[in-house]
């Protein structure tokens, strides 16, 4: 049957791509978002490498500025002592006070240098005042020292220079009480002389009404009382009425006591300035970019510096740019000035920075985002292209794979009719032959005891018209011992003169000798046949053998060789492999000599009084781990190439040698494997076989080349022996599997050439028993874990190999099942109930075929066509309207159903027979396939009815009965 390609639409297909399609999706979207991280990660990298120099000059600024604030600070507060002092040395006595003054120009010039060192905007002088006392005669005072420096009582105070205070709505009134809702104390503290004409408002103005002005001033008052006379308070930041637009400022109050009088405190010093100047005057002329906020512990406000000129108000609160965060730098000024309230934050805004540190962290941050993108395109571009590749690439395999398939079935399918019909021929004509032979046997059996033709014509009497087939009649019944005379009757018959006379005895061997002629002549015909069967079947088995090439060839290319891991004795395997090859040999003029040998740097370690016998015996003890059939078509492959390109009369030498020393992989233990029961399997060493032959030889170059893939140095030569350079690629790649190595050596052209192939080897041991050939053995690392490996296989059922062939059988040793169960039925008499066989199969050949084959071993066959009539066969044999079925032989590629789905449906249907599959598809995946819908065992087309005697031997069936081996 023809294989059908697959459906175009490929609904597995669809899901991968739609899985394919989101996978990208979601890879892509992860690419982005890592892209955007790096990108993020970068801007702050960039920006932190960047800013290690803005960030020095910004620490550098900030220091210069705190020392500015600071000595501005200070200067106020030793402004404020100074003109405090001043006072004290003019007015020394308690008594003169609150009525003390300096002339305003002597007081000018005093204040003047002052408020030049504390950058301060006006100083003022307070008298204390304790109401009701001195109250009056205070006001009279000031009304006469204002009008003697030709000052009006209009443009002075309130209500002709009378202590007044306000109101929270802005009433003035006249205060001669002193009392405050904030404070206990009952005092006046009117301003007096000052220096700043723009404040003659707020001559004779109480400050002590005032909350924060009045709360400084009784700081001062506790301090005093406490013992501190240095004490200076500071108000909070205060919005002074004579400041049109706003200007924060704060007023620094310092005590004055008499110098003659010093613990009696008659007085303070009030210095105004506002804070814009202070800062002016403390940042360096090259600041730019700078943020300033004074906290006074109430508010905040923020102060802006533009290129160290311009200081302009920003407005309440902290307005520094959360951006810059980290370069913020607080401090407060020296606790001695009265500012201990007071926290300055020295931040930088963007003008600080130059516009490249701005540009470099998004520009870094951009260009890495688009290289992650880039680079991510180009990969998905270049994983887009792999994948259309690896499609392509699949889909070439998938169609190399079909195409073997397809080969593969199109071909063995009718090789195996060919091969089963030529079995079938070969069987009939020699049990012909063998016929004809006993009847001869007879024939001269009867010449010798003297019997003539008249003497049959007298016991066996024959028709006038056909002699020579009652002749024929009457020898097979003297055949199946139907009347033979006795030696009795003959002496009887001589007498009676029934024998024949020496006359008639001399036309009997005339007769006879032309008998032997024409027999002669007719033998030759038979052989010639016989030869032409064995050229066709010879020629069949090598077609097969190519496809099993090229199917090893291809699993060694990718890397799929799968190995029946089985424990074989290499003496055995190698003279099983070499032996069919003897003919061939003789027929060429050849000579093949086998010899077994032991390395000689072992052998000090035998007995070297033993026989060589008993050393070969030994020999014949060491097993290889591996798979039989492959290291046989290696074995094969060497010998078949060895004969080819050999003349007549040279000699093929094939030499074993034993080399218990030699391991083939490194590092050495003393493993031993327990296999099952009292047996062990243990290293011993390597077995190296050499190949010498005497044929063309190769070149050194060409010896580099040699185990390559279809490596063919003489394609006409090479064609014309029949090689198709895959044999020693297919070599390499088996032993390769088995751990072992091969190589090849030749001295030059027609100079002969050795092909070694070195294989690892074991030795069975008996459980506390060790031989002496287990003293002279060890074990590698790697040797150990193939020999767990083939333990583990031994445990697994038969039918799970495919093809297999126990080691311990023979090859071919009969032509027919009944002669290979011979030994076993001798042993156990099996009930003798045929087989009930069924065999499927589409091709009508192989089904006639095989079933004469089947009846040939004396089973009962039945055939179906297709899956589907198989399935409905073993229906009707569940209802016993069919005859049991013991045996199914079941093709894979078939019409209507095909044999897996047959198995796998006799199986759901609780079928516990043996059902084998019988195919062309031999591919290791069709196999598996097969097996796992419920095949036992799965045997290649063509068939070899010996390898289906081996398994049903394996499965522990008799094709003659149901009785287990």
């Amino acid at each position: 049957m023809k294989i059908q390609p697959k459906s175009p639409y490929n609904v597995d297909g669809l899901k991968s791509s739609f899985s394919l399609s989101r996978r990208s999706t979601f890879l892509s979207l992860i690419i982005l978002i890592l892209a955007i991280i790096c990108g993020v990660v970068v801007f702050y990298a960039v920006q932190y490498y960047v800013l290690i120099p803005y960030t020095d000059s910004f620490h550098s600024e900030t220091i210069q500025i705190q020392n500015s604030l600071d000595i501005g600070l200070n200067n106020n507060y030793l402004a404020s002592q100074s003109l405090s002092q001043n006072f004290a040395v003019h007015c020394p006595k308690a008594s003169i006070w609150p009525n003390c003054s300096l002339p305003l120009r002597l007081y000018s010039n005093l204040a003047t240098p002052l408020l030049s060192m504390g950058l301060l905007r006006d100083m003022a002088l307070i008298p204390l005042l304790h109401p009701p006392v001195n109250v009056g005669g205070f006001e009279a005072f000031a009304r006469e020292f204002y009008s003697r420096n030709n000052y009006h009582h209009n443009d002075i105070g309130f209500m002709n220079f009378s202590i007044f205070s306000e109101h929270l709505n802005g009433t003035k009134y006249v205060d001669t009480t002193g009392q405050t809702k904030f404070s206990t104390r009952k005092i006046l503290t009117p301003v007096f002389e000052i220096v700043d004409e723009g404040s003659i408002s707020s001559i004779m103005y109480n400050m002590h009404s005032e909350y924060y002005r009045g709360m400084a001033i009784d700081t001062i008052i506790d301090a005093w009382e406490a013992g501190d006379r240095n004490r200076s308070a500071v108000t909070p930041l205060l919005q002074l009425i004579q400041d049109k637009y706003i200007r924060p400022a704060s007023q620094m109050v310092f005590p004055i006591a008499p110098a003659e009088d010093p613990n009696v405190l008659v007085g303070f010093i009030r210095s105004i300035h506002n804070w814009d100047d202070v800062i002016e005057r403390a940042v360096p002329t090259n600041a730019n970019g700078i943020d300033i906020v004074i906290f006074d512990g109430i508010g905040k406000v923020t102060y802006a510096v533009f290129n160290g000129k311009s200081v302009r108000y920003l407005g309440h609160g902290d307005l520094c740019d959360p951006q810059y965060e980290s370069f913020r730098y607080e401090f407060k000024p020296p606790s001695l000035s009265g500012y201990e309230l007071y926290t300055f934050t020295i931040c930088p805004r963007k003008e600080f920075f130059s516009s490249e540190l701005l540009f470099a962290p998004i520009s870094s941050c951009i260009f890495t985002v688009l290289l992650i993108i880039f680079v991510a395109a180009l990969l998905g571009i270049h994983n887009y292209n792999l994948q259309r590749q690896l499609r392509l690439k699949q889909e070439i395999l998938d169609s190399k794979q079909s195409f073997v398939r397809f080969i593969s079935h199109e071909i063995r399918t009718p090789l195996n009719a060919v091969c089963m019909g030529l079995k079938l021929l070969i069987e009939e004509v020699e049990a012909a032959l063998s016929v004809v032979d006993s009847e001869e046997n007879l024939s001269r059996t009867h010449h010798s005891f003297g019997y003539s033709r008249a003497s049959f014509s007298q016991n066996f009497p024959m028709s006038a018209g056909n002699e020579e087939n009652d002749l024929l009649k009457a020898r097979k019944r003297l055949s199946i011992g139907d009347n033979v005379p006795s030696m009795d009757s003959k002496k009887h018959l001589k007498n009676s003169d029934i024998f024949v006379t020496a006359a008639s005895a001399k036309v009997n061997g005339q007769h006879q000798q032309s008998s032997n002629k024409k027999d002669s002549v007719e033998a030759e015909k038979v052989a010639s046949w016989m030869s032409v069967m064995k050229e066709i079947d010879d020629s069949s088995n090598n077609a097969v053998s190519v496809l099993n090439e090229l199917l090893i060839y291809d699993k060694i290319e990718m890397n799929a060789v799968h190995m029946q891991r089985e424990i074989h004795p290499v003496w055995e395997l190698l003279n099983s492999s070499v032996q069919p090859f003897n003919i061939q040999a003789r027929e060429k003029g050849l000579r093949i000599e086998i010899n077994w040998e032991m390395d000689g740097n072992s052998r000090n370690e035998f007995d070297m009084a033993e026989s060589p016998e008993s050393q070969r015996e030994e020999l014949k003890d060491l097993n290889v781990i591996g798979d039989a059939d492959q290291l046989a078509q290696v074995f094969k492959n060497i010998v078949s190439n060895a004969l080819k390109f050999s003349l007549p009369g040279a000699t093929l030498r094939i030499t074993a040698m034993w080399c218990p020393s030699r391991l083939l992989a490194e590092g050495v233990s003393n493993i031993v494997q327990c296999v099952g029961g009292d047996s062990y399997l243990q290293a011993a060493g390597s077995i190296r076989i050499d190949f010498e032959d005497e044929g063309s030889g190769i070149s050194k170059k060409n010896l580099d080349k040699l185990f390559r893939e279809g490596m063919q140095f003489n394609n006409n030569r090479m064609q014309a022996a029949g090689g198709r350079g895959l044999g020693l690629f297919t070599a390499k790649g088996i032993v390769s599997q088995h751990n072992g190595l091969i190589n090849a050596y030749s001295a030059g052209l027609h100079r002969g050439s050795t092909f070694t192939v070195e294989l690892p080897v074991v030795v069975r041991e008996k459980a506390r028993q060790p031989s002496r050939m287990s003293s002279i053995v060890s074990t590698s690392s790697a040797l150990a874990a193939a020999i767990t490996a083939v333990s583990k296989s031994l445990e697994m059922e038969h039918y799970h190999n495919f093809e297999p062939l126990p080691p311990s059988l023979p090859q071919a040793q009969s032509s027919t099942m009944e002669s290979l169960m011979s030994k076993k039925s001798s042993e156990t008499t099996p009930k003798k109930v045929l087989m009930n066989v069924l065999v499927v199969d589409d091709a009508m050949s192989n089904r006639k075929m095989l079933c004469r084959l089947l009846k040939n071993c004396g089973c009962v066959c039945h055939e179906a066509e297709d899956g589907k009539e198989c399935v409905d066969w073993m229906a009707l044999s569940v209802s016993n309207k069919a005859p049991e079925v013991d045996l199914v032989l079941m093709d894979y590629e078939m019409p209507f159903m095909k044999g897996p789905e047959a198995a796998k449906v006799l199986r759901e249907r609780g079928h516990k027979g043996l059902i084998i599959g019988i195919t062309g598809n031999v591919l290791q995946d069709d196999v598996e396939h097969f097996i796992s819908c419920g095949a036992n065992s799965v045997l290649s087309k063509p068939l070899h009815m010996q390898r289906l005697k081996d398994l049903l031997k394996g499965f522990k069936w008799d094709v003659l009965g149901h009785t287990a081996l």
